[in-house]
Parts: C-alpha cells; structure tokens; sequence
C-alpha cells in the first residue's frame, strides 16, 4: 500500500536539534516524541492520488519537484531581500501544494461532500415511492456493483424501503475517491497564480524565539471562523517557513513587493498559538520548553481537528459551510 508524504521531510528538517531530531507534540497520545523527519505521523498510507493500477503517473514524483523549487527558495530567503518572479513562483505552489495535500483539508472537503450529497439525496428521494432502484451499470467499482446486485435481489417494494432508510439514516459515510482529491492538483496553477499575486508578509520572531510548525502547517485564519480558501478575501494565509521567518499572505490586498516585519514576544506568540489550534495531530517546537508552554496553551484553547459542517437555509436556497 503506498504513502503519501503529508509535509515534506526537508522542511521539517529545519526544526532539527543538534542531534537531528524533532520535538513532535502527539496530540493523540499526549505525548512529547523525539523522532527525525521520517516519522511516520507525517505520512499516510493508501493516500496517494491518482494511484489506480492502470495509471502510470506517480503524484509524488510531481509533488516532489515543486517541493524541492520551494524548500531552496525558502532557504535562501534573506531579511530585506526582494524575491524575484522565479522565486516568488516557486513559494506559491508550494504555499498552494502544502494546503491542499494534508489530511485537514481533505477531511473537511469530505464532511461538505457528505452533506451535499445527503441532503440532495433525501430532497430529491423524499419518500418510498420517488425511490429509484439502480442498475449494476452505473456502478464505478466493485463494491458497488455488489452493493446494487443484493438490493436487486431483494423484492423491488423492499428494495426501495431499504434504500429510503438508508438515505434517511446517518449511518453511512459519502466522501471523494482518491482521484476525485487528485482533481486539486489540477487546480494548483490557478491557486498559486492568485497567491502570486497577494501581498506577502515576511515575519521575524525576536532571537530568543521561533516559530512552530505542525502536520498541517499551512492553513488560513478568518476572524469571523467561516469556511474560507487560500484565495478567500475574508482569511488571512499563514505559513511558517522556517523557525526564524513566518510567511502572511493577505488576498484582498495586490502588491508584488515583500514586507518584511520583525515582531515582538506576544505577535509571536498568538501565531504560534493559530498554528497549534490548526494542527491536525501533531505539532513541532525546536525548543523543547516552548513545545510544553504551548502544550499548556493547546489543552485549554477551544481545538478542533476538524471545522464542523454549518448549514443555512434561505427560503429554498441552502448554504453549507465549514466553521469552528
């Protein structure tokens, strides 16, 4: 079964201590690990995208590239320095590739996929007669033409009471197939265009401080907690690239010039306590002591691995968001 690298090992490898270890917060098992680059947390199995037997394109090979274009531009970055287009390109897909490719935004992409198909599913099937028995035809895999062959075989009055219970229940789980998350990929040029375009922040924590990371470290922060993108006019990108820089990127506002900040004690500290609150299970501290701090800080904040599914209705018009 393959893996798919969830953040990539050379960018964790700059929270390395000297012995070429990690201080890694496992907010599953309460527990500090010291593990290199290479612990598995940071990798999943059968996660892969489009990975179908017949297909010979390999989404690690492409993701490694823009991967390996980012990590050098990131490391070469320089207090004052003015990126050029290159460069400035190269930290926009991977700003673009680092969102989408965690287990966060997969998960919440799924909970709005399974509420809209539900919810058109039971407004379009509303009772037993409106229910339509499906043909083994319109399978797409092997499970579910099994699935259609036994309601087939049932009486066609039963058959339609069972799939007008399940569409009723909760029991069930609808969510993307690997391809169907593969499409995100795809959409990389578009997304990295627009970050391109944003205003950058570079911010600097004081010497005695650094900044954290986590298995979700690139994620986008909104006041009013709404469902919003990388591109989204109502959010706020962040991205800590380094231990000593931390990258905003703010959509509503066009500019192709770097602001570069040096920020105090507390700045540093509320942005690192974001990057906690949006971990997905683990986060990662150079400092042994600060990792402990914002232990403290991470079992008392309002957590959520996951933005919780909201839906507003408007008259007959529905709006279904993410929200904390």
């Amino acid at each position: 079964m393959p893996k798919h690298h969830i953040v990539q090992k050379e960018y964790l490898k700059q929270w390395y201590c000297d012995d070429n270890q990690l201080n890694i917060y496992s907010t599953e098992e309460d527990k500090i690990k010291r593990r290199g680059a290479g612990w598995p947390g940071f990798s999943i199995k059968d996660f892969n995208i489009l990975d179908d037997v017949n297909d010979k394109y390999l989404p690690e090979k492409f993701t490694a590239y823009i991967d390996a274009k980012g990590i050098k531009t990131i490391k070469d970055i320089n207090y004052g320095k003015q990126l050029n287009g290159y460069e400035r390109s190269a930290i926009a897909f991977y700003v673009a590739l680092q969102y989408i490719r965690t287990p966060k935004h997969r998960s919440e992409i799924n909970s709005v996929i399974d509420t809209i198909i539900k919810i058109g599913l039971r407004d379009k099937f509303s009772s037993v007669d409106k229910i339509i028995i499906p043909d083994e035809k319109q399978a797409i895999n092997e499970d579910e033409k099994k699935a259609i062959k036994k309601i087939n075989a049932l009486p066609k009055i039963e058959a339609k009471k069972q799939l007008f219970e399940a569409i009723q229940n909760d029991g069930y789980v609808i969510k993307l197939t690997n391809t169907g998350h593969s499409k995100w990929l795809f959409k990389l040029n578009e997304i990295a265009k627009k970050l391109f375009e944003n205003q950058w922040i570079f911010i600097v924590p004081p010497k005695k401080m650094s900044m954290i990371t986590s298995d979700n470290p690139c994620f986008v922060y909104s006041k009013n907690n709404r469902s919003v993108g990388l591109s989204s006019l109502d959010g706020v990108v962040h991205f800590p690239l380094r231990p000593d820089l931390h990258l905003v990127i703010i959509p509503k506002i066009k500019s192709p010039i770097e602001i570069y900040k040096k920020e105090g004690k507390n700045a540093i500290k509320s942005i690192n306590q974001l990057i906690v609150e949006n971990s997905y299970n683990c986060f990662v501290a150079k400092d042994v002591n600060y990792l402990k701090r914002m232990i403290r800080y991470f079992k008392k904040c309002n957590y959520k691995k996951n933005r919780d599914v909201k839906i507003d209705k408007f008259g007959k018009y529905i709006k279904i968001s993410s929200e904390k």
